[in-house]
């Protein structure tokens, strides 16, 4: 049975972020609304970007399924939107199984990524599950996915990582991400405006 938290949104204020090559992109809280922008993502994003998010072929993008990603069971999302309108990346918080625990979910567009969009939608992920009451932080990725590996390194959360053959998964106590990735428990997306993302050369 899926724990129980009041699905609200984010209570944060859009950010512009400076990104590489003078792209910029605003952090926002996702909306019903952006469910369009969702399916083109995924339909820019290639198989093995899908793949890596899902662990499998990737769903049917379908209405159901778009507004699941936008408005995640007993969570939120964020997304990362360029000046056009188009939505590059996206970081689902989503209640898990286990009461407390929230599990993270990212995805970024192909020619985002190795920017550090990556990491600054996982550091947004770690503060809103924090904001909303989460004591535990839950993610998996397939072993293969280097790119997600070393940006949970470059995190902080390299100690909370167990991998086998097939799957590398993350299991850590929300104040011990916080913690190790230099955050605080106020959800301030300022900080990103403060940071030059374009020098970290994450997923």
């Amino acid at each position: 049975m899926t724990h129980s938290v009041v699905h609200v949104a984010a209570p944060v204020q859009p950010v512009y972020v400076a990104l590489p090559k003078g792209r910029v992109v605003v952090v926002r809280p996702a909306e019903p609304s952006d469910s369009a922008a969702v399916a083109v993502l995924h339909s820019r994003c290639g198989p093995r970007t899908l793949h890596d998010r899902y662990l499998c072929p990737p769903p049917r993008v379908t209405s159901t399924t778009l507004r699941a990603l936008v408005s995640p069971d007993g969570g939120c999302a964020l997304a990362a939107v360029t000046k056009s309108g188009d939505i590059v990346g996206l970081v689902q918080v989503e209640a898990a199984r286990e009461p407390g625990t929230a599990d993270m979910a990212l995805l970024v567009r192909d020619d985002y990524q190795r920017v550090g969009l990556g990491s600054l939608l996982a550091r947004h992920g770690i503060r809103t599950a924090l904001a909303m009451g989460f004591t535990d932080l839950t993610s998996r990725g397939t072993a293969s996915n280097a790119r997600l590996v070393r940006m949970l390194v470059r995190l902080g959360l390299g100690p909370y990582l167990r991998t086998d053959e097939r799957y590398v998964q993350l299991r850590v106590p929300l104040a011990d991400a916080a913690v190790a990735a230099g955050l605080d428990r106020t959800l301030d997306l300022t900080d990103s405006a403060r940071e030059p993302v374009g020098a970290e050369p994450a997923a």
